[in-house]
């Protein structure tokens, strides 16, 4: 924390000196620039915004909230669609993984496969819904691709 003070203060002494907006922001600029080069300042500066008390309540704009929701949504919207890669793989070395090893050829068979189920009027909307289904439950089995880490060891067998 001493950091972001010692950078607060600069940035107050650099504000002050400064005559317009215009000369205060070429003054800021080492002063920034500085700060950026290292990844961990803006770790900092989140962890003391979201430590205030208040930070993202109702009666705040949560401007950290809205980007992180939006990242958290982005990131869970490709992790779906990965996972649905995976199930349309799976699918493909499943129908022709005795005749070819090549797993773009057996993410080919599926999705050709999808693209045909997933034509039907009635049938299609199912498909996509089972395959989304199986893709979230494959992310769940998998503890979202391996970035969840276990909580608690596994029992050793004996």
């Amino acid at each position: 924390m001493d950091r972001l003070r010692d950078a607060e203060a600069e940035l107050v002494r650099v504000f002050e000196k400064a005559h317009t907006k215009h000369e205060a922001n070429e003054l800021a600029r080492p002063v920034m620039e500085q700060l950026s080069r290292d990844p961990s300042f803006l770790a900092a500066i989140l962890e003391r915004y979201l430590a205030s008390p208040g930070s993202l309540d109702k009666r705040n704009y949560p401007v950290v909230g809205i980007p992180i929701a939006f990242l958290g949504l982005l990131i869970a919207v490709f992790s779906v669609y990965s996972a649905i890669c995976a199930v349309l793989t799976t699918f493909g070395a499943a129908v022709a993984g005795h005749r070819t090893k090549s797993p773009y050829v057996h993410l080919l068979i599926g999705c050709v496969a999808f693209l045909i189920v997933g034509s039907i009027p009635f049938v299609g909307g199912l498909a996509t819904f089972a395959l989304t289904m199986i893709a979230v439950g494959t992310l769940v089995s998998t503890r979202l691709a391996g970035v969840v880490v276990r909580r608690t060891p596994k029992p050793e067998v004996t």
